[in-house]
């Protein structure tokens, strides 16, 4: 198990705006709450790479990248991409999407990005969970799977709820857990919403090790 704290690394590619974007959401990431990432070993530093993650936070696309050591880009709701929140979030790398209604130029543009060689963020379930059980899984993130070949890297975010879920009007200081698992690649043969429902398996794997690791922590700690 690798344990990492914030802030985020640098990544030789990235751009002045973005960069500076990112140096400021990790201050603020830093200020809200103490985040421990795990098993960072297994994120590739390069290569298209899906990053397959429970949804309870609008921070949970900030805390990846946070961690994350290279550029990211996800997809973020069309309503949030308006005035100042809307520039900030598109030069942290999100692109909007549909909710509620396929949306075929936000899956071109997954797949560009991916095709392209870069690192995704998406959230299976869609929209934002209450931070305890998963919801259920959208086929997006299994068609990309199975059409780009990129890895498919599950994450869990533990204690995002707590720091800014639905239930919260105002972020609040908390502990935080990123647990990254095993990676995968499907075939352009295999059914995606099958390999959805795998990824969202997965997930609720990871979050079933969360209190183990903390555990662990504890101790060496101790």
């Amino acid at each position: 198990m690798n344990i990492s704290p914030m802030p985020r690394r640098e990544y030789p590619s990235e751009t002045f705006i973005y960069s500076l974007c990112w140096r400021w959401a990790s201050g603020l990431a830093s200020f809200l709450s103490h985040a421990r990432a795990h098993n960072l070993d297994r994120v590739p530093s390069t290569g298209p790479l899906l990053v397959a993650a429970n949804h309870a936070s609008y921070l949970d696309p900030i805390y990846l990248g946070c961690v994350i050591s290279r550029p990211t880009q996800y997809m973020a709701k069309d309503t949030l991409f308006r005035g100042p929140l809307g520039a900030l979030i598109s030069r942290l790398g999100a692109f909007p999407v549909r909710r509620g209604e396929s949306d075929p130029g936000a899956i071109r543009t997954a797949m560009r990005a991916l095709r392209s060689g870069d690192a995704l963020i998406m959230f299976p379930e869609g929209t934002r969970g209450g931070g305890a059980d998963m919801l259920d899984a959208q086929k997006g993130v299994g068609f990309l799977a199975t059409r780009t070949g990129a890895t498919v890297l599950p994450a869990y975010l533990h204690g995002m709820a707590e720091v800014f879920g639905r239930r919260r009007p105002w972020p609040r200081p908390g502990q935080v857990e990123i647990v990254f698992g095993e990676p995968r690649h499907y075939a352009r043969d295999d059914d995606p919403g099958e390999a959805a429902a795998e990824v969202v398996r997965d997930i609720g794997r990871l979050r079933s090790s969360v209190p183990s690791l903390e555990l662990d922590h504890a101790r060496r700690a101790g």
